[in-house]
């Protein structure tokens, strides 16, 4: 019976002690997030913390229900950082990870729209919003994945006038 008492008082230390450090990075984030907040724009030393602190929470807790939440706020942080490749990663491990889930819609959408708007290439971009529009075709962002493959090729000016056109056609 000793032997029993024991070893369940040595799994619930363990547990405790899991929790505890769940706990503690989750703490953390919260004042990294908050330090983040209390700032005009976030620094590039508290993204780069926060994204630390959630590469860390997902290793240790791949499961748990906060860890898509991290990955999605890791990509956006990364790409606030001019880290855009870092960021199509991210979002296509949570997509990996996470395929059935709604929001894994909207992390190709961002994708494609990194490749198209921060890394100019324009070939990847399309076959991400191809994709996006083949397995999202009835998703709220799919006019504007058509609408991005379709203007894609145009100047800022002549988007803008293309936008103006459309904005008085509508009125």
């Amino acid at each position: 019976m000793k032997k029993y008492t024991l070893l369940f008082g040595c799994y619930l230390s363990l547990l405790f002690a899991c929790q505890d450090e769940k706990v503690q990075i989750q703490r953390a984030i919260d004042e990294v997030t908050r330090a983040m907040m209390e700032e005009s724009f976030p620094s590039k030393e508290n993204m780069e913390k926060v994204i630390d602190l959630y590469d860390e929470y997902i290793s240790k807790y791949p499961d748990a229900e906060e860890s898509f939440t991290y990955m999605e706020l890791k990509a956006k942080y990364l790409s606030a950082n001019n880290q855009n490749e870092q960021a199509i990663k991210a979002y296509s491990d949570l997509i990996t990870k996470y395929p059935d889930d709604p929001r894994a819609a909207e992390a190709l959408f961002m994708q494609a729209f990194i490749f198209e708007n921060y890394l100019s290439d324009k070939t990847k971009a399309q076959e991400k919003y191809n994709e996006f529009l083949t397995k999202y075709p009835e998703h709220e962002l799919a006019d504007d994945a058509s609408f991005s493959i379709e203007n894609m090729n145009l100047s800022d000016e002549q988007l803008l006038q293309l936008l103006k056109q459309s904005n008085q056609d509508s009125l």
